[in-house]
This record gives structure tokens, C-alpha cells and sequence, in this order.
């Protein structure tokens, strides 16, 4: 046997004892970092793999977007609104064509370019990097940055009419291993996994009332996180890990054990798990998808429903 041969076969072996368990094969061996930085991006963005996917309003995209860039049109299309009048997860074959009609196949690696101006923002890019991992997509990155960071570390900012990106064919394989579950998994799990109310602490405490969910107040035994403490809205930037640990320590959130996040909506408890489990290692982090929306759907009889700590005044609504 010639070494070239012999050198074939032991990275042949190799590609396949990487790859092995998990679901998206061969392209799984080297995840990316989940946050990459503006500098990274320049020096990558013309790659052939990468995929810029931009989560701002329609008005911004078109105002001035990163070179390259594709529209997400996010939450419109990613969050269909269902039966029930509140938004949920796409399944297997509606993501599947969604990310192949916007140019994303399975060998993409797909950067998150959002506005990056508060935690909300940030949200909504953990929101639909979540979404990739429960397509078992691991080559999935958030630009730690704000757009205009981007493009003054050199990338061009271009305008008007974009140029589509070719469709491709998405793999989807989807999982369900960060769910928490619904309504009556979660019920069951107060006592003995510690929940998370990512919400500011005015929704948290029962004093403001965001106008789709029907009662003030949080899910009983929850401890409070609100987002904003863990996005720098100043800088546009994630907290470093250091101050987030200390965080996490502060809101007696452990790092180690089965952990229950959740918000109004799927969004804010994405930016949890995304902390929790990528920036800081707990791989038992889980996501309430369907948040206060859906645990206030529950009928008057369907115990327990909310605590608020703040009983004695009336919910301002959340503007």
C-alpha cells in the first residue's frame, strides 16, 4: 500500500469517527463559535459557505446592509401564527424550505447579523439560532456586534434591490433535545427544576402586563433574569462570560443541572439558553418555547397559574 493510499484511508477513518452521532454528518466536525466577532466576519464574509442573515425590519435592510447580506424577514416568516393567534416554531419541512429558498444548505455556515441596539435584538437572534439547532444545523454563528462595527472593520455596505442568493436544498433533522415542553411538562417541573423569567423585571414582578398574555405576574418559584442584564446595550455586545457567570450566580441560576428558561414568547428564552448552554456550558438548558402566552392559556382550573408580587396596583400595559 502506498502512503498516499494510506493516508486517504486514516482521513477517510477519521471523517467518520467525527462525524458519528452526529445528525448532520460530516459537516459537524468543526462547530463554529457561537458569537463571532466583526473583525471575523470581515475576513470571512466572502466565503463560499457563509450565509449573512439579516434579522432587522425590511426599512433597515434596504436603508444599508452588509454586502452579501440576505433579508430573514424575521418574525413574520420564522414564527407563522397558528391556530391558538400566537406565534410558534416552524416544523421540519416549512424550515427545511425556508432556508433553502433563502440560499442555506447544510454545509452553510450562517451568521446572524442583527441590530444589536438592545437585549430584544439580541433575542431574536438567539431566537433563530435555537431554531438551526433544532434542525441539528451546528454551523451557525451571531455577529457579537452591531452592523455598522461590521462594516467598518471593511465590509461593504450596499443598497437597494439585493441580489438573491441561488436556492439550495436544506437537511433538515430535527430534534427536540433543548425543548422543555409544553404547558404540562413545564407545571411539572416546578419544584424541581429551577424556571427562569428572562422578561424585565416590571413583567416579572406583575407591574406591567405585556397586552398578549392575559394576566400579570410569572410562573410560580421562577427566578428573574431579565435580558438586558446580559446584552451590553451600550456597545451592542454580549456581556463577557466572567460578568455572565457572575450573573447567573447572583440570580441563583446553576450551571450544572436541568435548567427552564423562558419569556413571553420563544424569543427572550432563547437568549437564556443561548448564555446558559453555549456561552457558559450547560448542556441542560432548556427553552419554554411557547413562554407566558401559552402558559397563560391554561383554564382557570388548571393550577398553578401566576404569581405576582406586586398586588395591591393595576398592570400598566407594556407600550
Amino acid at each position: 500500500m502506498t502512503r498516499a493510499r494510506w493516508q486517504f484511508i486514516v482521513s477517510a477513518l477519521a471523517v467518520v469517527f467525527l462525524s458519528a452521532g452526529s445528525p448532520g454528518g460530516a459537516q459537524e466536525t468543526a462547530s463554529p463559535p457561537p458569537l463571532v466577532d466583526e473583525t471575523w466576519l470581515a475576513e470571512n464574509a466572502a466565503a463560499q459557505n457563509v450565509v449573512m442573515l439579516d434579522l432587522r425590519s425590511r426599512e433597515e435592510f434596504n436603508r444599508g446592509r452588509l454586502k452579501g447580506s440576505v433579508f430573514a424577514d424575521y418574525p413574520e416568516r420564522w414564527r407563522p401564527i397558528g391556530r391558538s393567534g400566537r406565534r410558534g416554531l416552524l416544523g421540519r419541512a416549512a424550515f427545511a424550505a425556508l432556508a433553502g429558498e433563502l440560499g442555506i444548505d447544510s454545509a452553510s455556515h450562517v451568521i446572524l447579523i442583527h441590530a444589536g441596539r438592545t437585549a430584544n435584538d439580541a433575542a431574536s437572534a438567539t431566537d433563530i439560532f435555537m431554531s438551526f439547532r433544532l434542525q441539528s444545523h451546528r454551523r451557525v454563528s451571531i455577529l457579537n456586534a452591531r452592523p455598522r462595527a461590521a462594516a467598518d472593520a471593511g465590509i461593504e455596505i450596499e443598497r437597494g434591490d439585493p441580489v438573491a442568493r441561488p436556492p439550495k436544498t436544506f437537511g433538515a433533522v430535527p430534534t427536540t433535545g433543548f425543548l422543555a415542553g409544553g404547558r404540562k411538562a413545564v407545571r411539572e417541573s416546578i419544584g424541581a427544576s429551577p424556571l427562569v423569567d428572562m422578561r424585565r423585571d416590571t413583567q416579572f414582578i406583575g407591574l406591567e402586563k405585556p397586552g398578549d398574555v392575559s394576566e400579570p405576574g410569572t410562573i410560580p418559584t421562577a427566578r428573574n433574569l431579565p435580558g438586558r442584564w446580559i446584552f451590553d446595550e451600550t456597545v451592542g455586545r454580549f456581556r463577557d462570560t466572567d460578568t455572565l457567570r457572575q450573573m447567573f450566580e447572583f440570580s441563583r441560576i446553576p450551571l450544572d443541572k436541568k435548567v427552564i428558561f423562558f419569556g413571553n414568547n420563544s424569543a427572550l428564552a432563547a437568549l437564556g439558553w443561548f448564555v446558559s448552554r453555549e456561552l457558559l456550558g450547560n448542556t441542560e438548558a432548556r427553552i419554554y418555547a411557547g413562554g407566558m402566552g401559552d402558559w397563560m392559556s391554561a383554564s382557570a382550573e388548571e393550577a398553578p397559574r401566576v404569581v405576582r408580587y406586586i398586588q395591591s396596583l393595576e398592570a400598566a400595559p407594556v407600550r
